[in-house]
């Protein structure tokens, strides 16, 4: 009988693997002004287009390399960069009537220069069913968008006692607008179902966040009006699913997600003569899409 002197090698528990992807944003960025203190009700709404825009990336993973032989912990590190670029149109409503109605409505192209998001994951997974995969997670996510609006047309009623409607004559607008920058920090939790097989993988990913904050600067060109605002609050949902196929140590994915945040709020402070003043109550949203393939390799 003859003996091997070598050592069986055997597999790593854990494996590493990175990518990199390219996609798609698609969606608004939300900015408002509400009318008091108590109140809800919009004084200014502006929605920034990003319709679409395309965006690159690169992605960190650490987790075991079968999941279904056991409890685990993994870890995700994300970096997603948006292409600068032309990308549909703002639209600046505002809520000035005597009964609360729209008066006013301008429409500019609208430039984006930044949109950055940084996600980190890190959670524990365990075998269910001897054929799925459950795992839960916290997620530390960090966004940075800003724009810019230019050229397009308003339309403003005559005085606070009408109403706008689409038949007031537009007035043509040249030149630079309005600016506008938002930081976003979510911390949250969240929680996924991945069905593993040989060489196909399909995950379902639920995220969901009150832990919300926003820091936004409003730059008024045609005006001269310059804001910082600071939110709060609200809520953060982001459903996920990716469809994942491996070759060897490659894999090619492609990913789907709806990030949506809304009902944040807080002070709103405006500059002037190198002083800031407190100027009302503001809001900050956004609800975008991101579609896109990955390509990955695990070491």
């Amino acid at each position: 009988m003859l003996f091997s002197l070598v050592p069986a090698r055997t597999e790593p528990l854990y494996s590493v693997s990175s990518g990199a992807f390219f996609g798609t944003f698609y969606g608004q960025v939300e900015e408002i002004v509400y009318k008091g203190d108590d109140s809800r009700d919009y004084l200014s709404q502006l929605l920034w287009d990003m319709k679409p825009l395309f965006f690159w990336g690169v992605s960190m993973n650490f987790e075991r390399r079968n999941l279904l032989d056991g409890f685990g912990f993994f870890t995700e590190a994300v970096l997603k960069y948006g292409i600068d670029a032309d990308s549909g149109v703002m639209e600046d409503r505002d809520w000035q009537g005597t009964h609360g109605q729209l008066t006013n409505y301008s429409c500019h192209w609208n430039y984006t220069q930044n949109a950055f998001i940084l996600n980190f994951d890190a959670g524990v997974s365990l075998p269910i069913f001897e054929t799925l995969v459950f795992k839960a997670y916290g997620t530390i996510l960090f966004m940075d968008f800003s724009f810019k609006s230019r050229d397009g047309y308003y339309q403003y009623v005559s005085s606070n006692a009408d109403t706008w409607d689409d038949s007031i004559p537009k007035q043509t607008h040249t030149g630079p607008a309005i600016n506008y920058k938002q930081m976003w920090i979510i911390g949250g939790v969240g929680m996924s179902l991945v069905l593993p097989l040989d060489y196909f993988r399909m995950s379902i990913a639920f995220n969901v966040s009150p832990l919300v904050s926003c820091a936004a600067h409003d730059s008024h060109l045609v005006y001269g009006g310059e804001f910082y605002d600071y939110v709060q609050g609200g809520f953060f949902l982001e459903p996920k699913v990716e469809a994942v196929f491996s070759i060897s140590r490659f894999s090619f994915a492609f990913f789907f997600s709806h990030k949506y945040a809304a009902h944040a709020f807080g002070q709103t402070y405006k500059k002037a003569g190198g002083h800031y003043f407190e100027s009302g109550v503001a809001g900050a949203g956004f609800s975008f899409m991101e579609t896109g393939l990955t390509i990955k390799v695990m070491w």
